[in-house]
């Protein structure tokens, strides 16, 4: 469609098909995570993958089982195969369906939803199990009376992207019974120094290509003037306790302005940071190989409490020129000063001459 500005958008959609399994992991710090892992998460991304602007792609498992819709379809190219996609499966570019499926009257989310609003919260019991799945920083938001609308705004944060991998930095079978509870310990040690250093996770996902957690540290009411800093030194910590329980991980962190908001509608929705540090930080954990890699901005930002090294500049899907890119010697930490405390949004950072002068016109033109 086309926007006020005129900008043209365009949707890639992949769908897949197959078991998936649902699980909750955390549950300390008053915070859990819900995820969803299986076959038919990975053709959807496959497919997703292989589609372009205004393309709908879906698997062979799909389009068996809407044959009766008799569907028109174009199989997708042997020579836009991209690496990772799984070879033996075929994909295709569905048109249109020429028989509208029936639909039912009522859908299982709408039908979860009523039901939802229907339980019992005279306790609060309901309210209190679904806080678990709310970013404390949002959460702290209605606390304080604020909408997490009001907070939608442009902000200065620090991503961080983790893979959680194997010993042998392989992606975890999440069909064996201890792997599920080894990422209860994972995610618990984590919880623990985003405590400590006040992030908040913002998704966490897995695939094929393994466990993944997005983190951001300057959320409104989490926000530090040292945030780039907190996030190398958790991430150096958060990757020295997995080794301890036999966890790799690869780690990118990035700094830079990104929009913060909700994302979503009435049914679901989310408070999210996006923009190209998010981008670039995703891209710094695929090359990090069981490492920690930074960008520009972190590195100087964090350079007086960290000891880095250049990294020879990489290539970043999406991006023209190459990437300097720093790794901080995780051996060598120098905290050389106490942590910034909080910075709530209720005060602002410096301007004091600015503020007597507008407050002392305010009481003018009161008085």
């Amino acid at each position: 469609g086309m926007d006020a500005l005129d900008t043209q958008l365009f949707l890639h959609i992949g769908i897949g098909a197959g078991n998936i399994r649902c699980m909750t992991f955390g549950g300390s710090f008053d915070k859990a995570e819900f995820v969803v892992a299986g076959p038919a998460l990975t053709e959807a991304k496959d497919c997703g993958e292989l589609a372009k602007c205004g393309e709908a792609i879906l698997s062979e498992t799909v389009l068996q089982l809407i044959q009766p819709t008799k569907p028109v379809t174009r199989a997708v190219p042997r020579e836009r195969m991209v690496d990772g996609v799984n070879l033996e499966l075929g994909y295709f570019i569905i048109d249109e369906m020429q028989i509208r499926p029936p639909m039912p009257a009522q859908t299982m989310r709408s039908a979860t939803l009523q039901a939802l609003r229907q339980c019992d919260n005279s306790l609060g019991a309901v309210e209190e199990a679904m806080r678990r799945f709310v970013p404390h920083s949002i959460s702290a938001c209605v606390d304080s009376g604020q909408s997490p609308k009001e907070a939608e705004e442009g902000r200065r944060v620090t991503i961080m992207f983790i893979r959680l991998l194997d010993i042998d930095c392989e992606p975890f079978d999440y069909s064996k019974s201890e792997t599920v509870n080894l990422i209860q310990r994972c995610i618990l040690e984590i919880y623990g120094l985003l405590h400590r250093y006040e992030g908040t996770v913002s998704r966490f996902q897995i695939d094929d290509k393994g466990t993944v957690l997005k983190i951001v540290f300057g959320f409104p009411m989490m926000a530090h003037e040292d945030d780039p800093v907190r996030a190398v030194h958790c991430a150096i910590e958060i990757r020295k306790a997995l080794k301890a329980i036999q966890v790799q991980s690869c780690v990118g962190i990035a700094t830079g302005t990104t929009m913060c908001g909700l994302v979503g509608n009435e049914v679901r929705m989310e408070y999210t940071a996006v923009g190209s540090a998010v981008i670039l930080a995703a891209r710094l954990m695929q090359n990090a190989n069981c490492s920690i890699l930074v960008n520009a901005e972190t590195m100087k930002m964090s350079s007086g409490s960290a000891v880095f090294e250049k990294i020879c500049s990489i290539k970043v899907k999406g991006r023209d020129a190459k990437v300097p890119v720093w790794r901080p010697v995780e051996t060598e930490r120098r905290m050389t000063k106490k942590l910034a405390p909080i910075r709530d949004g209720s005060h602002v950072l410096g301007r004091e001459e600015e503020l007597d002068h507008l407050k002392a016109s305010m009481d003018q033109y009161i008085g």
